[in-house]
């Protein structure tokens, strides 16, 4: 082998390398929070809500986890599949944060379950509760705000991301 075919190879695999490297570190991280002790009470649980909500289905890019998303507003972008009534229940399978990694610092915390739809069939949602701050809050308690099924009287979530 010449040693431009050596030189060759060796800045053809450290390009490779680097772009992995790039590639890996750009993209999203998503991990279960499930076992948070502040989130672990609620997962498996119907969860009677104590304020209006929507669901609406998005278009690929509105969205991080799950298409169908409970929001409180009905002015959303996305066709609007649900109206959930004060006291419906909505049924939590797990908690998940994800954290896109372009530099935001930012770490979503989200609530995926089911809500069933008008022709009782069991409909998945994501419901955003929060973001912490991974640069201002790495260690620290981050008090969330309330939940659908929170009102003013319910103790807050307090979340520490790790």
């Amino acid at each position: 082998m010449s040693t431009l075919k050596l030189i060759l190879l060796v800045v053809g695999a450290g390009g490779a390398l680097f772009i992995a490297l790039v590639v890996y570190s750009l993209s999203p991280t998503v991990r279960n929070a499930s076992r948070e002790a502040v989130l672990a009470p609620y997962v498996g649980k119907s969860i009677k809500l104590k304020r209006r909500a929507f669901l609406h289905k998005r278009d690929k890019g509105m969205y991080d986890l799950v298409e169908n998303v409970i929001t409180e507003i009905d002015d959303n972008p996305g066709e609007l599949l649900l109206e959930i009534p004060e006291g419906a229940e909505i049924k939590v399978n797990e908690f998940k944060t994800y954290t896109n990694n372009l530099g935001s610092g930012f770490t979503w915390i989200y609530a995926l379950g089911e809500v069933t739809g008008k022709d009782g069939n069991e409909i998945p949602f994501e419901y955003a509760l929060g973001t912490v701050d991974k640069k201002l809050y790495s260690d620290q308690p981050r008090q969330l705000g309330l939940t659908i099924w929170q009102d003013e009287f319910d103790r807050p979530i307090v979340f520490i991301k790790k």
